[in-house]
């Protein structure tokens, strides 16, 4: 069984990653909503390369 800080810092990084997915999937749904206005996160996912053509 892991050592207690060992399991918090795992739990952390998944919540984080959570966090990231989560704004990552309702953002093309409120760039539809606003007119096609990409907000700031997916501006940053598009200038890495990593966006997603709507």
């Amino acid at each position: 069984m892991p050592s207690p800080s060992l399991r918090t810092a795992r739990e952390h990084r998944t919540r984080r990653r959570g966090i990231g997915i989560g704004i990552t999937r309702r953002s093309p749904t409120r760039s539809d909503r606003d007119e096609g206005r990409r907000e700031p996160w997916l501006r940053t996912l598009d200038r890495l390369g990593l966006g997603f053509g709507s």
